[in-house]
């Protein structure tokens, strides 16, 4: 049995869209190289509980929690072998912004994962002399991921259906975290789509009819804007308040889920569902 693994491929894609490979095979090819002991790299996003506890109570109750940003401060050796260091060092430090989010890209024998980050502090350089003399520093940077979950595989589902019918979507989650799908629906016709109660079976939305010129687009995440119709139009009011309530649980298997649409037309009318993967590490959790 070998022990010894692949070393994961760790890419930095700049905000400029440059892309930099600086840990794991071809690392260096730049001019860049991840130093030692990355902080954050490697971590689950910090959470924050929130208890109570009454007079007389023994121990205490759990009533939520919050997930925080994740930060990372990450220290990358610059050396100018194949190039100037200047014209290394001066395109690394454009590759990160604090507004424009860069990417850092995590690739393993098993799945590839992606993290979005901006600057949170000030980068600082350390070098023993002029930089210049010896072709080197070292840059540290302090990031935040505003959103602290990994980017995984994105699932797509989708079929086509004409008159009044039903059919048959697929759905997953391997990740560890919560996942809240996307929809699409095409006109003409009326769509019944579920929410994702999967332990209880799935609760029913009947979606206001769409004409054959409409889509309409479902973000079922509590905190994005969940109906966006392609026309512009005012499809949450149309909707009289309901909203999605369930997400996919973590790991769920392959399962499948039945949509409905009434009057639908051949080669218009259609449903998909869209299902990113977020992960609470760079690598590990089950994929």
């Amino acid at each position: 049995m070998d022990l010894f693994e692949t070393p994961a491929l760790i890419e930095i894609i700049g905000c400029d869209g440059q892309l930099w490979t600086v840990s794991g095979p071809g690392m260096g090819r730049e001019g860049v190289e991840l130093a030692k002991n990355p902080q954050g790299l490697h971590d689950e996003a910090p959470f924050k509980q929130i208890w109570q506890q009454g007079a007389s109570q023994d121990g205490a109750t759990l009533l939520s929690y919050n997930i925080e940003p994740l930060d990372l401060v990450l220290a990358f050796d610059i050396v100018g072998d194949e190039r100037a260091w200047s014209e290394i060092e001066a395109e690394f430090y454009a590759s990160f912004d604090y507004i424009r989010p860069a990417q850092i890209r995590v690739t393993t024998d098993i799945s590839t994962r992606t993290l979005d980050v901006v600057k949170l502090e000030k980068t600082q350089t350390k070098s023993e002399r002029d930089p210049r003399i010896w072709g080197w520093s070292q840059m540290t940077i302090t990031l935040r991921a505003p959103m602290p979950f990994w980017v995984g595989e994105t699932y797509v589902s989708e079929i086509a259906l004409s008159g009044t019918s039903q059919g048959t979507l697929y759905v997953q989650n391997p990740a560890d975290c919560e996942l809240w799908p996307m929809w699409t629906l095409t006109g003409p016709g009326k769509w019944t789509i579920p929410d994702m109660n999967l332990s209880a079976g799935p609760r029913r939305i009947e979606c206001p009819a769409l004409t054959r010129i409409q889509s309409l687009t479902i973000n079922t995440h509590p905190r994005e804007e969940s109906y966006v119709a392609s026309d512009g139009s005012n499809f949450a009011g149309r909707f009289g308040g309901v909203e999605f309530l369930y997400p996919i649980p973590p790991r769920t298997t392959q399962k499948a889920i039945a949509v409905k649409v009434e009057g639908g037309e051949a080669n218009l009318s259609s449903c998909q569902i869209r299902m990113v993967e977020h992960w609470q590490r760079a690598y590990g959790g089950g994929a």
